[in-house]
């Protein structure tokens, strides 16, 4: 085994320098920059999740934020749309990331909330089932027209900025 082209030492000795190189290879490659933006969609489904008071969404780190969604909203806590959030919270488990997933599925136009059909449902967390995102939709869009969500989501831009 002396005249052996591959001795522990060479292993171990390749294997390092592999290991330097592709260590240096993915640090070299060009940093990717996110650009965080606040979005109307994920905002509504925050606000009505928290309005359920929905424990997931109840941080009020922002206390003046906090106070102008209570305070604009006061009128609305007992929408349909809030005692719906927690039929569907209990009866199908949709919470947490199941929620920001319906909201990416969605589009605000010409003051209405509308699925977004272009995007791929099978994308939809499968908690959200075709009878309950029909009926959260109808809801949502009476809340979102109702309480004038719109203005709420323009008056706190700053904030967002």
């Amino acid at each position: 085994m002396a005249g052996s082209l591959f001795t522990p030492l060479k292993c171990t000795f390749i294997f390092g320098w592999c290991l330097i190189i592709l260590c240096k290879a993915g640090f070299s490659a060009p940093a990717q920059t996110i650009q965080p933006r606040f979005d109307e969609r994920v905002e509504l489904m925050s606000v009505v999740f928290y309005l359920a008071k929905a424990s997931e969404y109840q941080n009020e780190t922002i206390k003046p934020y906090v106070q102008s969604v209570n305070d604009f909203f006061r009128q609305h806590k007992n929408h349909d749309l809030i005692d719906y959030v927690a039929q569907v919270r209990n009866e199908y488990g949709i919470a947490y990331d199941a929620v920001m997933s319906y909201a990416l599925h969605l589009k605000t136009q010409d003051n209405e909330v509308i699925f977004n059909h272009s995007l791929d449902k099978n994308y939809l967390d499968p908690r959200w089932t075709e009878e309950v995102v029909d009926e959260f939709l109808a809801l949502l869009n009476a809340f979102y027209r109702e309480t004038n969500f719109r203005a709420f989501f323009e008056n706190n831009k700053e904030l967002y900025e």
